[in-house]
């Protein structure tokens, strides 16, 4: 039995200690929220036996064979060299810290960190994304030319409340940590990378959160344009990649390619919950030097969005996306 210590409880801890409670071999042993009231009321909820406030009592206290690190992005200056210097194999949730400098200076004060963590990006737990994976290793697409990316959902809406986090972070801290960061780093597992950033732009909506983005990119050595919008609609992402041989189109719900040689299609099936990555000997998820790269792209758009003031688009309006998409 693969004992777990949770370090959060706000959405992401309790999905992580619910993954925790199916997966067969694993039992969520303590959680660590930034109150003992709080740890405890969401150790009850889950039938965990211990609660902290502190993480180094945590660490100190309990026996645990991994630790996952669920907080917001801000909290990661405080969090991240705590649990990096116990030891332990550990889950992070994305994207892991708010800027890549917090993951550069967690790396270089322990250099062994990479071979014991990964940063829990849902894509690439998924089997649909790494098939379209090998079929761009392979060049099954031919020489690939554009990618489109789209994601949208109910996302203006979660920075309008107050009962998380998310209702007092400032520009550059909501659509681009939460749901930005996604896109990019699938890309990036796709093998489109390095990203260079041409153009981004933000919509901070109401609230000084940023809310929806337009941004164009160029990945593959120069090769390849991608254009990512997120914004207002119905829940959905989707990814479109065009090469001289074929079309890929990736959805939540699978992947279809077409070839000359004719359609093919891939199930959207989970491969597995990021928390089994503390039990597998080949783990899923990003490493730390990944996330670190996502971020470094997220910190170019900031900086791109920050000298171009939002203009929206003509044909409908951007505004909106769902985080956990």
């Amino acid at each position: 039995m693969i004992r777990v210590g949770v370090v959060g409880g706000g959405i992401a801890g309790r999905s992580h200690l619910f993954d925790l409670l199916c997966c067969p071999g694993f039992e969520p042993v303590a959680v660590c929220t930034t109150s003992v009231g709080s740890a405890t009321r969401v150790a009850r909820e889950f039938g965990v036996g211990s609660a902290y406030s502190d993480v180094a009592a945590m660490i100190a206290q309990e026996r645990m064979d991994g630790l996952v690190v669920a907080v917001p992005p801000g909290a990661g200056d405080r969090v991240l060299p705590v649990a990096a210097g116990c030891g332990l194999p550990l889950v992070i949730d994305k994207p892991g810290a708010a800027s890549p400098a917090v993951l550069r200076n967690v790396l270089a004060t322990y250099p062994g960190l990479t071979g014991r963590t990964v940063v829990s990006y849902n894509r690439r737990y998924q089997a649909h994304v790494r098939a379209l994976r090998s079929l761009l290793a392979d060049g099954s697409l031919g020489a690939l030319q554009r990618v489109h990316c789209t994601w949208t959902g109910p996302f203006r809406d979660r920075y309008a409340s107050g009962d998380t986090y998310r209702g007092s972070v400032r520009f550059g801290g909501g659509v681009l940590l939460d749901t930005v960061c996604h896109v990019v780093d699938t890309l990036l597992f796709l093998g489109l990378g390095p990203l260079e950033v041409k153009r981004a732009r933000l919509d901070r909506g109401s609230r000084p959160a940023d809310v929806a983005a337009e941004v164009r990119l160029r990945g593959g050595g120069g090769r390849v344009s991608v254009t990512l919008s997120v914004g207002e609609g119905p829940e959905h992402w989707e990814i479109v990649v065009e090469g001289s041989a074929g079309r890929a189109h990736l959805v939540a719900a699978g992947l279809t390619v077409q070839t000359p040689a004719g359609a093919r299609h891939v199930d959207g099936v989970d491969l597995g919950r990021p928390v089994e990555d503390l039990g597998r000997a080949e783990r899923l998820g990003a490493t730390v030097e990944e996330a670190e790269e996502v971020l470094r792209v997220l910190e170019h758009i900031r900086a791109a969005a920050t000298a171009r003031p939002w203009l929206p688009p003509r044909a409908k309006a951007l505004g909106r996306l769902n985080g956990a998409c």
